[in-house]
């Protein structure tokens, strides 16, 4: 039985995650602060958010505690019984619409040696496993070639998901899932999308500058705002043809709420 423990994250959300990721000290005190604080200011219950890289889903589940739908997105195959433990123990099992066991890119790629999983019920097989720490991370800077890759635009075609928000944490293959997204970005939704951009490990990995990736976005018809930059750049997308109540930032310090 693996030992679980609730926390508050940042000191406002209540959260059970297991042991492992209870004992980080710096989610207790300030945790992604900017971009955590602008997904609570936007989302809205009932929304359905996609989340690429979601890793051990523990923001994920935030974000369904918050009331939203979520979809979940991730490559590693050992990460996934974290993510259905976390899911369990907050009760929050029947947000979770759709995953995903494989990378989001820019190609459609299912030959590879690991199958591809993806599903609107239940959770996948690999998701059965043991809770584990030491998982490790998966990017398409190392994945490709073995690990199965959708591009976004397949993806909400097959789960028929329509997300009203996108978080992407993909270290480094940004750009990659954004020209594969280029038909539901270019359509009415998503109107919000938040990533943490690592323009480091874009260049280092990819040869790309971050503006190559930034331009995805503005040529659609997007708006950038800067959140914040700590262990990585955290920036919201908002498309204001289509979403005219979206909550910026108020000062570089934080939000005014009522």
């Amino acid at each position: 039985m693996t030992a679980m423990r609730e926390i508050m994250l940042n000191g406002k959300w209540p959260l059970v995650l297991p042991e492992h990721r209870a004992a980080r000290s710096e989610w207790l005190h300030g945790w992604e602060t900017a971009r955590l604080d602008s997904m609570f200011a936007n989302l809205r219950p009932g929304m359905t958010l996609v989340d690429v890289g979601s890793e051990e889903a523990d923001m994920a589940g935030l974000f369904a505690s918050w009331g939203c739908d979520v979809v979940l997105m991730e490559p590693n195959p050992r990460v996934w019984p974290n993510a259905a433990a976390i899911f369990r123990a907050n009760e929050l099992e029947d947000r979770v619409k759709g995953w995903w066991v494989g990378l989001a890119s820019d190609v459609d790629d299912f030959g590879s040696s690991l199958n591809p999983s993806g599903g609107t019920k239940g959770w996948p097989e690999c998701a059965n496993g043991p809770v584990i720490s030491d998982h490790g991370f998966m990017s398409l800077a190392d994945g490709r070639g073995t690990c199965a890759q959708i591009t976004l635009d397949t993806f909400v075609k097959h789960l028929d998901v329509w997300p009203d928000a996108i978080t992407m944490d993909v270290e480094g293959g940004e750009v990659f899932v954004a020209r594969g997204a280029q038909a539901l970005l270019s359509s009415d939704r998503p109107p919000l999308v938040w990533v943490s951009v690592h323009p480091e490990i874009m260049m280092h990995a990819h040869n790309v500058y971050a503006n190559e990736f930034f331009t995805e976005f503005h040529k659609n018809g997007y708006v950038k705002t800067l959140l914040d930059w700590d262990h990585e750049l955290h920036v919201l997308f908002h498309r204001p043809d289509i979403h005219t109540d979206v909550v910026l930032p108020c000062s570089r310090h934080g939000y005014d709420h009522d």
